[in-house]
């Protein structure tokens, strides 16, 4: 079961203008798990690398395949 929890607020990203620029060049928006919420810097510099090295940022594709295996199962969160 996934509890997550949509956000319906419509207020702006702090990472608006990075999320916007990955959506138009990318097509999709950047998969964010909730990895580094705790630093709101290194989560803006990850997605502008990504850009820079033309690879949509995917924080799911950072885990090791038994943390995706943990996450997937609910027992792995951020």
């Amino acid at each position: 079961m996934n509890d997550f929890i949509e956000d319906k607020s419509n207020a702006p990203l702090f990472y608006q203008k990075e999320y916007d620029k990955h959506k138009e060049i990318f097509g999709v928006e950047p998969n964010i798990i909730g990895m580094f919420w705790f630093d709101n810097e290194i989560l803006i510099d990850n997605i502008i690398k990504a850009i820079e090295t033309n690879k949509p940022y995917d924080e799911y594709e950072l885990l090791s395949d038994d943390e995706k295996k943990a996450f997937d199962n609910g027992d792995l969160s951020f």
